[in-house]
């Protein structure tokens, strides 16, 4: 037999999922076969097959062999065919079609490959890889893990959690992987793999029971769960499973810590696929703070400064927006301030230097208030580094950023767009004024002024002082 081609065993595998639904498909890792075929169906299915280079067997409908090459009538219908796949090498699994990609999913653990006609694009799971014919890659399973049917209680009846959890476990999907069809129907048994792994308890209706604070019951998870997920939902749900069966000697305890996370989630739904859509995510991140607690031995004094975080948080937001009400005041009086010197400056003989001190302390000020909040803002920076460093190690810095950090530059961010806008408005002010009291003014007002005197009372045009004329005195002889 010639080298099976790719290409053909594509053309084969879309025929193949094309046939209707009165087509009986049945494939192993060995074999393919279709029943209930009309002669026509058969003798596509003969050519494409000799084209891949695959052997095939042929039966009409007396349940007798016939030679492939012969003449197929339509009085001996149905027909059944029988692909036979060509030798795989150790740790190798072929698959055609769909129906069979997806049967023979949940039995591909002993194989570290997985070949499907119809991938696109090739995915590594912790155990195997799936890829189109002919890729010729090789996998890096995982380490073995505890088997969540060790973790999961499971009622007589009801549907048995995964024997291992690495077949159902991968890198973190892009939206393309996600869509892709092959893809799909492994993220479709994933989903439900996973959450049955990640559950307590597997009643015998197969509905899911997550033991904590309180109890929640979940229905069992159906074949559109990874629909409900969505990429985000999915992605998160692979990385809880894979966060709690990481270390095998800590699943029992994370495990337990991220029920009792998930018992505390919003339930207005009994759909696991909805719950974990939006829950599953802060439910890792609690179950992993409370994990790393659990493994610093924290006491009530060490949970107690985890409450003087959130305390010195609050009140050092609080200072700094005291601090902008404290600028923006000094900017208003600013502004004020410098209006009435314009207006002084038009209206009274004010000397120019007391105009530009009056200017001058007002900016001063401005920039007292402005190199408070800053200084402020710098000493906070440094007391966060030293609580680091000597207190809260402990707290991962990914958790620290989130609780602490981003939380503190929110608050800084706030004060500096304040404080620039503030000094520039006040700055700007300011310096007109000090322009202003430098510049002559209008000799139109000047002439004014002077009119406005002289009816008042007769000063002088040029110093305002009085005139006066001195009485004469006759001579006397």
């Amino acid at each position: 037999m010639s080298k099976t081609s790719p290409h053909s065993v594509i053309a084969l595998a879309e025929y193949v999922d094309s046939l209707g639904p009165d087509v009986v498909r049945a494939e192993g890792w060995r074999t393919l076969s279709l029943s209930n075929l009309r002669a026509d169906a058969a003798r596509k299915l003969i050519v494409l097959a000799n084209a891949a280079a695959l052997d095939i067997e042929l039966e009409d409908g007396t349940q007798t062999s016939i030679d492939p090459d012969g003449t197929l009538q339509s009085e001996l219908e149905p027909y059944r065919v029988v692909v036979q796949k060509p030798d795989a090498e150790a740790g190798l699994g072929r698959v055609i079609s769909a129906a069979g990609f997806r049967d023979l999913l949940p039995q591909a653990q002993r194989f570290d490959r997985i070949h499907y006609a119809r991938a696109k694009i090739a995915l590594n799971t912790n155990l195997f890889r799936i890829a189109p014919w002919g890729d010729t890659d090789a996998p890096q399973p995982a380490e073995r893990t505890k088997s969540p049917q060790q973790i999961v209680r499971q009622s007589a009846g009801g549907p048995p959690a995964a024997e291992d959890i690495r077949p159902w476990l991968s890198k973190e999907l892009s939206e393309t992987a996600f869509q892709d069809p092959a893809i799909a129907a492994w993220t479709s048994i994933a989903a439900k793999e996973l959450l049955r792994a990640i559950a307590g308890e597997i009643e015998a209706d197969g509905r899911l029971v997550f033991r904590g604070a309180t109890k929640l019951v979940l229905d069992a998870p159906d074949p559109a769960a990874r629909d409900e997920l969505g990429l985000l939902g999915f992605n998160g749900l692979m990385a809880a499973a894979a966060w709690v069966y990481e270390v095998p000697r800590e699943v029992e305890a994370r495990h337990t810590l991220l029920m009792a996370e998930l018992c505390r989630s919003p339930r207005d739904r009994a759909d696991p696929a909805a719950l974990m859509k939006d829950s599953i995510s802060p439910a890792l991140e609690g179950a992993k703070l409370a994990y790393q607690l659990s493994l610093e031995e924290i006491s009530k004094d060490t949970l107690k400064a985890l409450a003087d975080i959130r305390k010195s948080l609050s009140d050092e937001t609080a200072k700094l927006a005291d601090i902008s009400r404290q600028l923006s005041a000094s900017v208003a009086g600013a502004i004020f301030l410098g209006l009435g010197l314009l207006a002084a400056r038009s209206a009274t003989d004010a000397p120019s230097w007391l105009l530009r001190s009056l200017a001058a302390l007002t900016l001063v000020y401005v920039g007292a208030v402005l190199a408070s909040g800053l200084s402020f803002t710098a000493m906070q920076r440094r007391i966060r580094e030293e609580w680091r460093r000597r207190l809260y190690r402990f707290i991962s810095p990914s958790d620290y950023k989130a609780m602490v950090l981003d939380r503190a530059r929110e608050a800084e961010r706030s004060f500096y767009i304040t404080a620039g806008l503030g000094f520039t408005v006040a700055f700007a002010v300011l310096a007109w004024v000090f322009y202003a009291a430098g510049s002559p003014r209008p000799s139109g007002e000047l002439n004014a002024r002077q009119d406005v005197e002289r009816r008042s009372g007769g000063a002088s045009p040029v110093d305002g002082s009085a005139v006066t004329t001195a009485p004469t005195t006759p001579k006397t002889d």
